[in-house]
């Protein structure tokens, strides 16, 4: 099932916990899960692009190759202030080319990180 699908259907859970832990305003909260929910839908749209390609502008004779792939852990220290967009805007290009994620949340906010996991 799709991240930002499941991020959908727990928008209360996910809101509830922005509100309490950091404070902010329901509308706002809303707004910034509505944010991560695309973010992740558009990177899952770019995954989709990546291919790899061949080229030989340079040498006729020769052929090159251009390979996407993942080049390793991407670690995350994230704030607290947007406890769930600053880890997806991380987290989700990092999904679509396949890097593995380790993340690390403000300690003052970091039930929906916990949540997104």
């Amino acid at each position: 099932m799709c991240i930002a699908r499941i991020l959908g259907e727990r928008a209360d859970e996910m809101v509830e916990r922005m509100v309490s832990e950091s404070g902010k305003p329901k509308t706002v909260a809303l707004g910034e899960l509505d944010t991560a929910i695309r973010t992740f839908e558009y990177y899952a749209g770019a995954a989709l692009d990546l291919e790899g390609s061949a080229v030989s502008e340079r040498m006729p004779n020769a052929m090159g190759l251009v390979l996407h792939e993942p080049v390793g852990v991407a670690g995350l220290i994230t704030p607290w202030n947007f406890p769930i967009l600053n880890p997806v805007v991380k987290i989700a290009p990092a999904l679509a080319v396949g890097c593995t994620i380790v993340t690390k949340p403000s300690h003052l906010c970091c039930g929906p990180t916990l949540l997104l996991a």
